[in-house]
């Protein structure tokens, strides 16, 4: 037999917890983030700036003013204003590696928001790469243009989604 305390704490378990479970999805989500994606939170303007792209891509006319003009629209079209100074910059750099007798090329592009940051360690402000969105790819040379540019958008989605992460992070 149950003591009566016994008793209410058994009736209380057996009303509260699937009580507390329904209303689970009413309650807010705790998202954590890492600190990568959290730097990015409140980003509306950036600089944007292309520091180094391969002679197989500009041979396929992936070249700078091809790779700003794609770029600026995305980040554009998603609210991110360009802006010339005093904004974190976006940095696009790419690497490849040719495979000439295979007719082959791999290719690595890096999109990299830099920020000035506070190293502790050091006491002094840097500028430095706080987040960077990768796309690669192996392919004939005859699409590293088209796949170039859709692993760019791959790479910008990437940034943006990482964004919208952290702007819906609690604190």
């Amino acid at each position: 037999m149950l003591r009566p305390a016994a008793g209410f704490s058994l009736f209380a378990v057996m009303t509260l917890v699937p009580l507390i479970a329904s209303s689970a999805p009413l309650l807010p989500k705790t998202v954590t983030v890492t600190d990568e994606i959290r730097s990015l939170a409140g980003l509306r303007n950036v600089q944007l700036k292309v520091d180094h792209i391969p002679g197989a891509m500009r041979d396929v006319g992936v070249d700078e003013a091809s790779v700003m003009e794609l770029i600026s629209k995305l980040l554009e079209e998603a609210g991110i204003r360009i802006v010339d100074t005093d904004a974190p910059t976006v940095v696009f750099k790419a690497i490849v590696i040719d495979d000439k007798a295979h007719d082959l090329v791999s290719f690595t592009l890096f999109l990299d928001v830099q920020q000035r940051v506070h190293l502790h360690r050091l006491e002094q402000d840097l500028s430095l790469a706080t987040f960077t969105a990768v796309g690669s790819a192996m392919t004939k040379r005859t699409q590293l243009g088209r796949l170039a540019r859709r692993q760019m958008i791959h790479a910008v989605n990437q940034l943006l989604s990482h964004l919208n992460e952290a702007n819906n992070a609690r604190r």
